[in-house]
């Protein structure tokens, strides 16, 4: 069976997890199956929420190659009072406690009309995400690699870096992919005689299969790359790329 490989790497991305109301809002430390779904949707052109019903046959890998860092987003907005009323009915449901308004968003100023958001933010993160759909990959390869809406990491202000659209190839290839291993690139620059590549390295990473009925995480040991033009000549020689010019 063959599989569709895309990269999700850039500056920032989020990547919707635990949210109590619209100022308090963290990411995941990997992208989530709802965000993989939106953006696979968005690649095919469908209108928001009107996803085809062969999604639910929808298998995601997500190969944690880098996991970067979290980061805080510092931003003040208006005060909605009906993210205060979510916020207070769904704490007094968990603890039975009325919150006040000051423990739901920090309010700075006296008038009481600005709050700051708490969100959180993914940092310097890579992610090779593997599609499989039995009956629809065609569909799948031609729309990530042509896609009629733009792709972006969770929130539109984050585009992907290049590349993201890898190509199609064998299932087996999320284990034989390689990984672009930055901190070895980086520590070669302090040496006298730097040491070649890394291609036969093995050094462990996280795979998570999203399915539409759980998650699983296990370990992997894909080989280490650290010139990333060789890494690009390696997935080529791994996967087939279709044209989109």
């Amino acid at each position: 069976m063959t599989s569709v490989y895309i990269r999700l790497a850039g500056p920032l991305q989020s990547w919707a997890g635990a949210k109590v109301s619209g100022n308090i809002s963290h990411t995941q430390d990997y992208p989530t199956r709802g965000s993989l779904e939106g953006l696979v949707a968005a690649c095919l052109g469908c209108p928001r929420g009107k996803y085809p019903l062969w999604f639910q046959d929808l298998q995601f890998a997500v190969r944690v190659d880098s996991p970067g860092r979290i980061c805080d987003d510092y931003q003040t907005i208006g005060v909605r009072d009906e993210d205060m009323q979510v916020a207070t009915r769904l704490l007094m449901l968990l603890t039975g406690k009325r919150a006040t308004n000051r423990g739901l968003a920090f309010i700075p100023d006296a008038q009481g009309k600005t709050t700051i958001v708490r969100r959180t933010l993914l940092a310097d993160a890579e992610f090779i995400v593997q599609i499989q759909c039995e009956g629809h990959l065609e569909q799948l390869d031609q729309a990530i690699s042509d896609p009629t809406f733009v792709s972006y990491l969770g929130r539109k202000a984050f585009a992907p870096g290049f590349p993201f659209y890898l190509g199609i190839g064998e299932d087996s290839a999320i284990d034989t992919l390689p990984v672009f291993d930055k901190g070895r690139l980086e520590s070669s620059y302090y040496q006298e005689k730097p040491e070649p590549t890394a291609e036969s390295e093995i050094k462990s990473r996280t795979l998570y299969r999203l399915s539409s009925i759980h998650t699983t995480q296990e370990t992997i040991h894909p080989p280490l790359e650290c010139c990333r033009k060789k890494w690009l000549e390696t997935i080529s020689e791994q996967l087939r790329r279709r044209a989109t010019v």
